[in-house]
């Protein structure tokens, strides 16, 4: 069977899915091309951040412009929607050691503060 690998800028609004043999799997997008001809650094465009894979399946954090309500998205292997869950402002997130929790990254721009939330981890990401 072919591998699989994603990539994608920092929040870009279009993410590529490929094979090992560089063929397009998906390509994922959540808007229009921005044009860095004319876009100036105050507008803020919706994005997908930090493609991860984990037990089958690909993750990425949808952000909307306003950077608010932030999505997990959840992808099987062939870049097909699985699920989606709310993470509030994340800005990364990463599952723990034993697999149980899923925990989100946040920052308090008011306090200049990072913490972690723990979630349960996914049932999608669970299943074999």
């Amino acid at each position: 069977a072919a591998g699989r690998l994603c990539t994608a800028y920092n929040r870009l609004p279009w993410m590529v899915m490929y094979d090992f043999d560089f063929n397009v799997i998906r390509k994922i997008a959540v808007m229009g091309e921005v044009d860095t001809a004319t876009a100036t650094l105050d507008q803020h465009y919706p994005g997908l951040i930090h493609p991860s894979f984990y037990n089958g399946h690909l993750m990425v954090i949808y952000v909307p412009a306003d950077g608010k309500n932030c999505s997990l998205l959840v992808f099987d292997k062939e870049g097909v929607p699985e699920a989606s869950y709310m993470v509030d402002d994340a800005i990364w997130y990463l599952i723990d050691e034993s697999g149980d929790r899923l925990l989100t990254v946040h920052y308090d721009n008011e306090k200049d503060f990072i913490y972690l939330r723990s979630n349960p981890i996914p049932a999608v990401l669970t299943a074999d």
